[in-house]
């Protein structure tokens, strides 16, 4: 479960990461 959650975060992150690129 712990781990999912973490797995979950990094692909949410590389979203914003990659959204924020966009923009910038």
């Amino acid at each position: 479960m712990k781990r999912l959650k973490l797995l979950n975060f990094l692909i949410v992150w590389n979203m914003v990461e990659t959204l924020m690129q966009r923009f910038i």
